[in-house]
């Protein structure tokens, strides 16, 4: 018997909604941040390995899937992208195999994709909700007052949209009276503006150290994210940051780079 953390549910959420919705570039970019492959792992490869695993079951009857098949494939192919299999997850691979082989013996015309959809996707907003990333905002508040010796008590000071369409940005600014700030994505077009986050103390801006190969973190003036559907970003209130112009330029609403800003204060 086994459990999943908040961790591997919310991932397995992402992936069964891109999966649902024939993402499949979307999953092989979930694997690349989970960290579970190599970071110069080609993700269009991976993407088109992915195709080529789910397309063939997707929308069939129970009857004409196999499970086992399918997972001795996804083995394989993890394989070869040096992909980490979690050990956690093998729970959830076994069962695949039981809830096949019981679907087989009760309802094997049974279209797996029409009756689970409703379920999967109430299960998936649960954990990838607004309820969720806002208990997600306080946990992750509460583990850096944890880190920096920090004991107030946290509430939420506010709350905001952002909607950046083409050519917006935001500039190197940071949040009076708050004690902890961060953003969540939910639409990342491609070329869309990195987050950038700057070194405040004036050494780092006047004697910037000479650039090595594999330059160490902590010598870096400016960090830069690229930002990631359903990824949170967290840092102090008073780390001077901004974004950079949103260069995504396809019509309509599909170049908005949309997230949710929020700040913690000290009560």
């Amino acid at each position: 018997m086994g459990s999943l953390s908040d961790d591997d549910r919310r991932y397995l959420a992402q992936n069964v909604l891109a999966f649902f919705k024939r993402d499949y570039r979307r999953i092989a970019q979930l694997h690349l941040d989970s960290g579970w492959i190599p970071p110069q792992t080609d993700v269009d490869a991976l993407t088109k390995v992915i195709e080529e695993l789910c397309e063939p079951i997707y929308q069939k009857p129970l009857e004409e899937i196999s499970f086992a098949n399918f997972l001795t494939d996804l083995f394989s192919a993890a394989n070869a992208f040096s992909i980490e299999i979690q050990p956690q997850l093998v729970l959830l691979q076994k069962t695949l195999l039981y809830v096949e082989g019981l679907g087989r013996r009760l309802y094997p015309q049974l279209n797996l994709w029409e009756t689970a959809m409703p379920f999967m996707t109430a299960w998936a907003e649960r954990n990838l909700g607004p309820a969720a990333v806002l208990g997600d905002f306080f946990k992750m508040a509460e583990e850096c007052n944890k880190d920096y010796g920090i004991q107030p008590k946290l509430g939420l000071g506010n709350m905001w949209a952002n909607v950046s369409p083409t050519y917006s940005y935001n500039k190197t600014h940071t949040h009076p009276n708050s004690l902890w700030s961060g953003v969540y994505y939910i639409k990342v077009p491609k070329n869309s503006g990195k987050i950038f986050l700057e070194d405040p103390r004036p050494g780092p801006n006047t004697h910037m150290p000479r650039r090595v190969e594999k330059l160490s973190k902590a010598l870096w003036r400016v960090i830069a994210y690229t930002p990631v559907e359903g990824r949170m970003i967290f840092f102090p209130a008073w780390l001077p940051h901004g974004v950079d112009i949103n260069m995504n330029t396809e019509k309509g609403d599909k170049n908005w780079r949309v997230s949710v800003s929020y700040n913690f204060i000290q009560i």
